[in-house]
């Protein structure tokens, strides 16, 4: 199938509730999942593998892969694939969303042609030195020129990740799955590269094909020997062994001189080298395939050793001395404060510019101390400037962020630690040490910049879970309201708030901090009006009315037209806005057209009709006007009592004068009348 009928198919992907008995689960109406028939040969660290049957095509051999619950998928490298074929890796054919009963929440599945046996139970022993270049590395050398071209690395490459071929076109081994967990998180540190494995395996990023030139390395020495190089050592003593004797040397150290022929002790030194930059790249590799012309090997410079003594032990190098700091932050920041260690600083870190920034560093620790963690956290980055950021419980390269903050969210003291770590600017430093003059770094330096910003930002659709979702763009949205549905894709959210809002038993907001996040990191829509009201207090008419924008603005972007149930939700939410109209008759016209709306299933008309500013604002007018012209009336009444009672008081002033004159004259007239009575 070609490439751009998958990606076509994986735009309209939905989840597929299998039988709860299990059994066989139709996928994209054409793909029988049999999840009753288990394929533990295929399976992945963090995928289960079944059977497939197409029903469209029953002679065909597929397999799926059914990913682990919430884990993060290595989504560059499935966007990739999903527009074109990939050689010499395993071929996707189809995609979709299944939910297993025995999980509960929607994964991803993906569907392969199925690859012959696993390479190493092909094996009775060690594995020749010719069937090494031709079965092995001729087909993996291919795959990873093609992935180089495509800017993308495997990171997975690992003799139980290695499958043959059933092609006759193209013989020899394939690489296995890759896709359904973050960039080398399955990855063995025994595979990995120093810098890489001292990160937290979730934080270790996509890396460079130099990554996936170690891996093949160790990959071919494990498969020569027929066995582990070391035996019985724990990830820690394995890096340790790594970091104080170098990697080829550890990893062969024990191997007699004569078992190690020269032309594969010339691959494992050009392959094993500890610098990336100096480790072979894909056409040295070719060269050493294509013919028996010795390539260049990298010789590992011994520079002048300068001891530096801390908790009893000895250090030589920048990077053991960082990680013996980090291990021990109290004791390492009284040691860094001491003269001793710049001047151990100046004698051994090569690079005079990062000399003078740790001598810096310390000075400016001393007039103004800050907690050890931090300080040794920024030492250690100028000491080994190519190992991950270490702090605390976090460690992570700068690619690999996204993926260490996804798997573990739920985590707060490494919400803590991550947080802390942006805000003290380490992702800042450890791209300015490793230069700026590098396009990669000056894009990754905008891009901290950037998300630095929205970490200073409070309320939903900021802080931390932006940056999931920015830094991790194939992650679903990790909602409660949201799950058990599978959301990756924008559109996806309203279906599956649908869903939710039918099984409804308490009403609360269709909103939280990943909901919000989602969307702003998806939406290429201007919504930082509704971000804002959703700072607003719960249950206040400016809230709902974020809320309620959020929604209607996918729905008029995505669709679908009818939304019922989550109208109906959101339309109990409303009295508040209802509220919030002054005018009583239009209030009550409103109230009579929600519920007509809401039960249309419409966000959009429901939006224009509570919440269009124009006639909020129009309501807001009539208001202030009626309001205004209530005060002057009050004030003109005011003032129409104070003259009445003024008035009153001077009649009763001059009632009571003309009221006795008139006596007076009354008495009088009466008088003369009696006078006259008598005259």
């Amino acid at each position: 199938m070609a490439a751009v009928e998958r990606a076509e198919q994986a735009e309209t992907a939905e989840a597929v509730a299998p039988p709860s008995s299990g059994g066989e689960v139709l996928l994209k109406g054409r793909y029988g999942l049999l999840l009753d028939v288990p394929l533990p040969a295929y399976d992945s660290p963090t995928a289960k593998a079944y059977a497939v049957k197409d029903k469209s095509n029953p002679g065909l051999s597929l397999f799926a892969h059914v990913c682990v619950e919430g884990m993060p998928l290595y989504w560059l490298f499935l966007e990739r694939q999903r527009q074109q074929n990939i050689a010499g890796v395993l071929q996707l054919v189809a995609e979709d969303v299944v939910t297993v009963p025995s999980i509960g929440n929607a994964c991803p599945v993906f569907i392969y042609a199925q690859p012959g046996v696993p390479f190493r139970s092909s094996l009775t022993g060690p594995v020749t030195v010719k069937a090494i270049e031709t079965v092995l590395l001729a087909p993996v050398v291919e795959a990873l020129r093609e992935l180089e071209a495509l800017n993308i690395t495997h990171r997975g490459i690992r003799p139980d990740n290695l499958f043959l071929s059933e092609s006759k076109e193209t013989p020899g081994v394939l690489l296995g799955d890759c896709v359904s967990s973050p960039a080398a998180y399955n990855q063995p540190v025994l595979f990995e590269p120093i810098e890489s494995a001292l990160a937290n395996p979730a934080g270790r990023g996509q890396g460079t094909v130099a990554d996936d030139v170690y891996a093949l390395g160790v990959t071919v020495l494990v498969l020569f020997l027929g066995k582990l190089p070391i035996k019985d050592m724990d990830p820690e003593a394995i890096l340790a062994g790594k970091i104080e004797k170098g990697s080829y040397d550890f990893l062969t150290g024990e191997i007699p001189a004569t078992q190690i022929p020269l032309r594969i002790k010339e691959f494992l030194k050009g392959t094993l080298h500890d610098t990336a930059e100096k480790r072979w790249g894909i056409t040295q590799l070719e060269g050493w395939l294509n013919s028996y012309q010795a390539q260049s090997v990298p010789n590992v410079p011994s520079p002048e050793r300068h001891v530096f003594s801390f908790m009893k032990e000895q250090y030589t190098t920048g990077r053991s001395l960082a990680r013996a700091l980090l291990k021990h932050p109290k004791e390492g920041c009284k040691a860094l404060r001491e003269p001793r260690f710049e001047s151990w600083a100046v004698r051994s870190i090569a690079d005079q510019r990062i000399a003078r920034t740790v001598a810096e560093e310390v000075a400016k620790n001393r007039a103004s101390p800050v907690p050890a963690e931090q300080l040794v956290a920024r030492i250690a980055i100028l000491l080994d400037p190519d190992a991950p950021i270490r702090y605390k419980s976090f460690s992570a390269l700068i690619d690999g962020f996204g993926g260490l903050l996804a798997t573990q969210y739920a985590d707060d003291q490494m919400r803590r630690d991550f947080s802390d770590v942006a805000h003290l600017h380490l992702p800042q430093l450890w791209l300015s040490v490793r230069g700026l003059e590098v396009r990669d770094n000056r894009k990754a330096m905008k891009r901290f910049q950037r998300l630095k910003h929205f970490l200073g930002r409070r309320g939903f659709g900021f802080g931390l879970a932006r940056w999931l979702y920015e830094l991790v763009p194939g992650l679903g949205c990790q909602s409660a309201l949201v799950l058990p549905e599978y959301c990756v894709k924008i559109s996806d959210l309203l279906p599956a708030l649908e869903v939710t809002a039918g099984k409804l038993e308490v009403i609360v907001e269709p909103m939280d901090e990943h909901i919000a996040a989602f969307i702003a990191s998806r939406f290429s829509a201007k919504i930082d009006t509704f971000l804002f009201s959703l700072t607003s207090p719960p249950g206040s008419a400016e809230r709902v009315l974020g809320v309620l924008g959020l929604l209607a603005s996918l729905q008029n972007r995505y669709g679908p037209e009818q939304l019922p149930q989550l109208a109906g939700w959101v339309w109990k939410l409303l009295p508040p806005v209802l509220a919030s109209y002054h005018n009583q008759v239009l209030r009550k016209q409103l109230g009579e057209q929600m519920e007509k709306i809401a039960a249309k299933g419409s966000l959009v008309e429901l939006y224009n009709l509570v919440g269009n500013p124009t006639n909020r604002q129009a309501d807001q007018r009539a208001y202030g006007v009626a309001r205004n012209q209530f005060m002057r009336s009050l004030g003109e009444t005011a003032q129409i009592n104070l003259k009445l009672k003024r008035l009153s008081t001077t009649s009763f002033v001059f009632g009571h004068l003309l009221a006795s004159r008139v006596s007076l004259l009354i008495a009088l007239v009466a008088i003369s009348i009696a006078l006259s009575k008598y005259i």
